[in-house]
Formats: structure tokens, C-alpha cells, sequence
């Protein structure tokens, strides 16, 4: 991507589409095999495949060559020049250990959501503060906008595959359906998205596909709002077509949001550190997802919101609709922020360069360092 910046969206287009296209696969047969056998059959018949991966990594498919101790003492030396991203590795482990302790102890939802958001504050400023401007804007974009997009999952799932006699009024899905239909259809218009963003959208500036797709993609998670209230069934829609066709449309508008900042990603990695560089930018965004997670648990549990498969749970499901709506304008509150950290930039272009191991140059950091040296 470096060396053909014109050709990076495409690159990734193509990963991606591949990505989605062996996840339809496995999602399709996934469906049959918890019908047909339970939940923990699909974790047995996964053995062989994921224990596939290793024969192209043993029959030397990377193409990695070996190094010398006097190449390892060279790229350690390298990096110690730059100990502010050893520093960001050491603080990202720490906040995942933190995290996964405090979910496994912690049975309190508020105290897991306030774990989260000191982490993941503490990530942002340090991010801010030791890597480059344009390094440390693009993540702090991404992390504030994952971490506004609170999860509802784990009562939707509910809302979806209660029983009759557990939510008299609600859709009652299979497990196939949910599943298989669902998930599928979910991921064939995942692959429409990417081809549409490949065909259409790569040669836009990240600023103008990022307004578009936020602010579509707002209006239409709006429909899970409409979904919620149980308002399709008064408009004659049925459960099974409303939610196929808004998961669709959401999927569709969700790849031209994620597209370009994966490109971005790929580009803000400097020459030399690429691995250690996505590695950090990626876990960051990673970070932003769990924030939502919790801040979305502790926000259901506010609103009454904690449905567990329990008979006649209707009541649980009642403020389901404001929990929604409020998971889908948050995210909308990142647009103010595009003009100041995303770059006025094609996607085609490269963002940093080829300077080797400059990933913290400029930054905030060295400039105070400067002028008090």
C-alpha cells in the first residue's frame, strides 16, 4: 500500500470481501450444526479448520526471513528510540488485563462501565500525547466513535428468540433463523457493501464518506426504534421481513463506515513498525468496542432493561426502544468532531510518508520536550 497508495482501498476491499465471503460459509453451517446439536457442537467441529492455519504458517507461506542477532539488535535499538509506543503496548496490556479481571470478578454492571471509561481515557490522552498529530487524531476519531456506539446486544438477543411463553408479543425466531437466515443475509449484504465501497466510494475523501455513512446509517438504525415498539406489526409488516430488510440496509451503510477507516489504518502505519503500529491503532478501536459494551450494559440496567430468557419477561422489554435510539444518535455526536481529526484526504493517497519508525515525531510530547530542553 505504500509503495501503490491508488491501489489500498482496492487491496483491502479485496481482504475484506474475503474475509466475509468464508464467514457466510461458516455462519450458514453454524446455524444447522447449534439446531441440530446445541450451542457448544459448532466449538467441537471447529477444531480442524482453525487448526488449519497452521500448515501455511509451517510451510513458510509468509515469506518471513530470519533474523540475525545483529538485525534483532538493530530493529530493538530502533525501538528504543522510540520508547513512547513500547510505553502505549505496556498500557494497552495493562487496560486489557484490567478489564478482563474486573468482568470475570465484578458481577456490577456500573463498576465495569466506569473501569472502562478511566481505560479507555487514559488510552486516549496517552495516544494524544506520544504519537504524531495526524496518528493520534485519526485514533482518537476512532476511539470515541466505537465507544459512543453503545451495545444492546445482550437484550436484543432476547427481544429476538424469546418463546411465546417467555415474551407473548414478541417475534419468536428460531435459533436457525436468528442464526443461519439472519446472519447470512447479514453478510451477503455485508459483501455488497464492500463491492459498492470498491466500485463507487474509494476515491472520496475520508472526511465526505465518513458524514455520508454516519449520518445514513443513524437514520436507519432508527428502524430498530420502529422494530422495538412493535410498530411494524401495526403497519402490517411482518417480524422476519422488517428485520431482514433494516439488518441489510444497516450492514450495507456499516461497511462504508468501516472501509475507509480500515484503509486509514493501514496508511498511518509507519515504514518498520507496521505490525506494532496496526497492532496499537487496531487494539485502541478494539478498546472503543468493549467501552460500548459495558457503558450499553450498565445503560440497559438503568433503563430496566435485563431480560434472561425467564417466563413472561414482556415488562423487561419496555424501554428496549429508548435504549435503542439512544445507541443509534450517540454516534452522530462524532461528525462535530471530523473536520478536526480526520484528514482532508483522498483514500488513495498515503498519510505519512516513508520516513522509517516516525510514528512519534511532532507529537505533543516531544514538542513540550523541546522547549524545555
Amino acid at each position: 500500500m505504500r509503495q501503490k497508495p491508488d491501489v489500498g482501498p482496492t487491496l483491502l476491499s479485496y481482504v475484506w470481501f474475503g474475509l466475509n465471503l468464508a464467514g457466510l460459509f461458516a455462519t450458514l453451517f453454524s446455524g444447522v450444526v447449534i439446531a441440530r446439536s446445541g450451542p457448544k457442537a459448532p466449538f467441537v467441529v471447529c477444531i480442524l479448520p482453525c487448526a488449519a492455519v497452521l500448515l501455511p504458517v509451517c510451510m513458510g507461506f509468509f515469506e518471513e526471513k530470519k533474523q540475525t542477532s545483529d538485525d534483532i539488535a538493530r530493529i530493538r535499538q530502533k525501538f528504543w528510540e522510540h520508547g513512547e509506543t513500547t510505553l502505549l503496548c505496556v498500557l494497552m496490556l495493562a487496560g486489557t488485563v484490567v478489564l478482563s479481571f474486573a468482568g470475570l470478578v465484578f458481577q456490577n454492571v456500573k463498576i465495569n462501565a466506569i473501569l472502562a471509561v478511566v481505560v479507555g481515557a487514559i488510552m486516549l490522552v496517552s495516544y494524544s500525547l506520544v504519537l504524531s498529530p495526524i496518528i493520534a487524531k485519526v485514533n482518537a476519531f476512532a476511539l470515541i466513535q466505537t465507544s459512543l456506539a453503545f451495545s444492546i446486544g445482550g437484550a436484543t438477543f432476547y427481544f429476538y428468540t424469546d418463546t411465546a411463553k417467555q415474551f407473548p408479543e414478541g417475534p419468536h425466531f428460531s435459533p436457525l433463523f436468528f442464526n443461519s437466515v439472519m446472519g447470512a443475509f447479514t453478510i451477503v449484504f455485508s459483501l455488497f457493501g464492500i463491492w459498492c465501497y470498491n466500485y463507487y466510494m474509494k476515491g472520496w475523501k475520508y472526511r465526505q464518506l465518513l458524514m455520508i455513512a454516519n449520518v445514513a446509517y443513524c437514520v436507519v438504525s432508527m428502524l430498530d426504534v420502529v422494530f422495538f415498539l412493535r410498530l411494524n406489526k401495526r403497519m402490517g409488516v411482518s417480524d422476519k421481513v422488517f428485520v431482514l430488510g433494516t439488518s441489510v440496509i444497516e450492514v450495507t451503510i456499516y461497511e462504508w463506515m468501516w472501509m475507509p477507516q480500515v484503509v486509514m489504518l493501514a496508511y498511518l502505519c509507519p515504514k518498520g513498525m507496521e505490525a506494532t503500529m496496526y497492532a496499537l491503532l487496531a487494539g485502541c478501536h478494539n478498546l472503543g468496542n468493549s467501552i460500548a459494551s459495558n457503558l450499553g450494559a450498565f445503560m440497559l440496567e438503568m433503563l430496566s432493561v435485563v431480560p434472561t430468557g425467564a417466563d413472561n419477561e414482556s415488562k423487561q422489554f419496555e424501554n428496549l426502544w429508548v435504549a435503542s435510539l439512544i445507541a443509534s444518535v450517540l454516534p452522530l455526536i462524532t461528525i462535530l468532531l471530523l473536520f478536526k481529526l480526520i484528514p482532508d484526504a483522498r483514500q488513495d493517497e498515503n498519510l505519512v510518508g516513508d520516513t522509517e519508525y516516525d510514528a512519534t515525531s511532532g507529537s505533543l510530547l516531544r514538542q513540550w520536550m523541546e522547549r524545555t530542553s
